[in-house]
């Protein structure tokens, strides 16, 4: 069964719709949404890209099509082990596109022994792998270590230097891209606790969660670029996801260096 089972209610639902405090939208649909108005207007930048709405849609959608093309469906999860680079950003809204269940929190810290262990209780189905991204990554092969676990299907290996990899570069286009889920209300965005105190819990969000914890905090995916800056210490992708901040652009510290207004960051320190 690749469908995760949450304690989603539906009547608790309607009334958060009715309130307003929930929108039909994906944070895919956003997405799309944003770069059929601005295209050009800058979306997503880290060390070596800076792309534009039109070009971060079309990535996601060419990084969806290469995840549907490796067999994963609608409710499997895909993890994400990689530093704070664009690659996440457009892996984490490639699989809102597609019903995915993205898992970014696996820490760099975190032993191969270890991550497997979190893959294998989640039953993922594909990983993007950074090389080097781990505590024993120069005694083990990563790649090859996971490729061998039940149920894993495909393994995206991401060099260290800001290249896509095995991802499909930044202009691809894709050749059976099926049509984006619509559902905000399934699990998308699944999280670990950090295991100070025992065994990491996961954590299950709906596309409504991260994003609408704040009002107005969806619409920052379309009013703020999303910023990957280089972070010399050890968290992982989730914690800059920031439940949503770098893909819901929420108001925090970061300012932009010429204007002074608040921008998103992939950041959450």
């Amino acid at each position: 069964m690749s469908r995760l089972l949450t304690l989603h209610d539906p009547a608790e639902a309607r009334a958060y719709y009715a309130a307003g405090l929930w929108r039909d939208e994906t944070f895919y649909a956003l997405l799309a949404r944003h770069a059929a108005a601005r295209p050009d207007a800058k979306a997503l930048r880290d060390s070596a890209r800076h792309l534009s709405w039109r070009e971060l849609k079309d990535w996601v959608d060419a990084i969806a099509d290469a995840f549907h093309e490796a067999g994963v469906r609608t409710g499997e999860r895909v993890a994400l082990w990689a530093s704070n680079r664009a690659e996440v950003v457009a892996a984490f809204l490639a699989c809102s596109r597609q019903g995915y269940v993205c898992n970014p929190s696996l820490h760099r810290n975190y032993t191969l022994e270890e991550i497997c262990g979190l893959l294998g209780r989640t039953r993922a189905a594909a990983i993007l792998v950074e090389d080097g991204w781990g505590a024993d990554s120069d005694r083990h092969d990563a790649v090859a270590t996971v490729a061998g676990l039940p149920g894993m299907r495909r393994v995206f290996r991401i060099p260290a230097v800001r290249q896509s990899g095995d991802l499909p570069a930044p202009g691809t286009r894709p050749r059976n891209l099926r049509g984006p889920d619509p559902n905000p209300d399934s699990v998308c965005y699944l999280a670990f606790t950090s295991g100070t105190t025992g065994r990491p819990k996961g954590v299950m969000h709906s596309g409504q969660h991260p994003a609408g914890e704040l009002p107005g905090s969806r619409e920052g995916l379309a009013s703020r670029r999303i910023d990957c800056p280089p972070d010399p210490v050890a968290a992982q992708p989730s914690h800059r996801l920031g439940g949503g901040r770098a893909v819901a652009g929420r108001r925090h510290a970061a300012r932009d260096r010429r204007s002074g207004a608040p921008v998103a960051r992939a950041s959450t320190g």
